[in-house]
């Protein structure tokens, strides 16, 4: 399991990068508008995991 995880894809945000690999953000909680990496942005922790459906997953595996 990847822990940090893209709703994002990196792919997508490199179109919007700039010459020195920087993109613009805005963040809306705050109001802050900042230079950032595509590594840095569009990310959560575990985004994409289910717990429940990794516990039924793991159990349907052949040992």
């Amino acid at each position: 399991m990847a822990k940090n995880q893209h709703y994002v894809p990196r792919f997508y945000l490199r179109h919007f990068l700039n010459d020195k690999e920087k993109l613009w953000a805005f963040q809306k909680d705050s109001k802050k508008i900042f230079l950032t990496n595509e590594f840095s942005i569009a990310n959560e922790n575990f985004f994409y995991d289910l717990p429940e459906f990794d516990a039924v997953l793991e159990m349907a595996q052949p040992v």
